[in-house]
């Protein structure tokens, strides 16, 4: 599946939630995310699917989804095939989603591409 890339806004810098900041999307790639967003929740609640992240236990590897590839896409990532996408909740309300087979194609500085 790929979604439009109209209708995307600036990209929010947030630290702790990672690059997938935006001010807004489009209604496809929102709805797409927040599906996501409580699926991931719903992961976290499964205590052999969680890792130990930072002695928590609340992290977890997942396949990219669909609308994350675009949306990385859309920033400039060059994404293989089996993209996988690793998930820290930080805090109660706090989700993080990194991608670690992308973090080669960021700058020295930590830019991205």
């Amino acid at each position: 599946m790929t979604f439009p890339t109209t209708g995307i806004g600036p990209r929010r810098l947030d630290k702790y939630r990672g690059w997938l900041s935006f001010d807004y999307l489009n209604r496809e790639l929102q709805n797409a995310e927040d599906a996501t967003l409580a699926h991931d929740n719903r992961l976290l609640l499964i205590p052999d699917r969680r890792g130990d992240c930072f002695g928590r236990g609340d992290c977890f590897d997942r396949p990219a989804t669909a609308a994350e590839r675009t949306l990385l896409a859309y920033l400039g990532f060059t994404l293989p095939d089996n993209l996988t996408c690793h998930v820290d909740r930080l805090t109660a309300s706090v989700r993080r989603r990194r991608w670690p087979q992308l973090e080669s194609q960021l700058g020295e500085d930590g830019s991205l591409p």
